[in-house]
């Protein structure tokens, strides 16, 4: 059983919003063989269940919490099981990234923050909990190199000078959803079906993302306009589910499940790049069930219609 040991990690007295279960029979001998425990080592184990608010960004289902009898210690190891995603092509070796790869799954745990690393050969797309995304292939196409080059720059110009701030976000997002997607889509071994609909969704939120221009922060600076057609009752129906089980939505959602015919609402940035991120959503319908825009004078200063 492949797993990631991360140290000192958990409070003991727990952690609210994350439900545990004791562990019991075969398990037990596999997570104590994860950690190299010796025969007199007595541990009891716990699995992370659900988790929820905040603690959704820090404690995934799966972590195995072990906590050793007879030693008082403020936090406890954590057992995360590896749940990368792996594409590589017969011509890449991935073995020798492997050093590089985990410098940087550190990073992002020890950071609490997303982390990108690219090679010639190599992209990787990290998470907070340290699940990887790893591609490995020779040749890059153009539309995605320009992804890459955003927040790994390459080439020398934009070694020199600095990327457009709106495009880098661009790039985030469109990076955060690829992996989000291979998270919950894809086999660890992901076949070329699966990497290309990765590439689709990424190219196409950044390029969404991109066609509004300087538009990055938390103020509501965006227009989006919401779809009226019936196939996008699914899309709204799954949002506002979200909502009556406690998940973090923006704040338009629940305006729209108050007002369902407003014809468009004022968002910030953040907020559209939540509902980008929704594009590998089933209920996600063609181009989507909005589109955004900039304001334009004369709308009077509403923030909503």
């Amino acid at each position: 059983m492949d797993c990631l040991v991360i140290e000192q990690f958990y409070p003991r007295t727990g952690v609210d919003g994350v439900d545990e279960q004791p562990v019991y029979g075969k398990e037990v001998d596999q997570y104590r063989t994860a950690l190299g425990a010796s025969f007199d080592d007595e541990f009891i184990f716990k699995k992370v269940m659900k988790s929820r608010g905040k603690a959704r960004t820090w404690f995934v289902p799966g972590d195995v919490i072990c906590h050793r009898i007879g030693l008082m210690e403020d936090r406890c190891d954590l057992l995360r099981p590896m749940g990368d995603r792996l594409y590589s092509t017969y011509k890449v070796d991935v073995s020798i990234y492997e050093a590089e790869i985990e410098e940087a799954r550190r990073e992002a745990i020890e950071g609490h923050k997303w982390k990108v690393h690219r090679r010639k050969t190599l992209f990787v797309v990290i998470d907070p909990q340290g699940r990887a995304l790893v591609v490995a292939r020779q040749h890059w196409g153009d539309s995605f190199t320009i992804l890459m080059e955003q927040l790994c720059p390459m080439l020398k110009i934009h070694q020199q000078y600095a990327c457009k701030p709106y495009r880098v976000a661009a790039s985030w997002c469109a990076f955060k959803t690829m992996h989000r997607y291979a998270m919950e889509h894809c086999d660890r071994n992901m076949n070329t079906v699966q990497f290309l609909k990765c590439i689709r969704y990424a190219e196409t939120i950044y390029m969404r993302r991109v066609a509004l221009k300087n538009r990055t922060g938390s103020g509501r600076i965006v227009q989006m306009y919401k779809y009226r057609a019936l196939k996008h009752k699914d899309f709204w129906n799954r949002c506002f589910n979200m909502i009556d089980e406690g998940q973090s939505v923006p704040l338009s959602v629940r305006h729209i499940r108050d007002h369902f015919c407003a014809r468009w609402i004022a968002v910030s940035p953040d907020e559209m790049d939540w509902y980008l991120s929704c594009i590998w959503w089933p209920e996600w319908k063609r181009g989507g069930p909005v589109r955004f825009q900039r304001f334009k004078k004369g709308y009077g200063g509403r923030m909503w219609k």
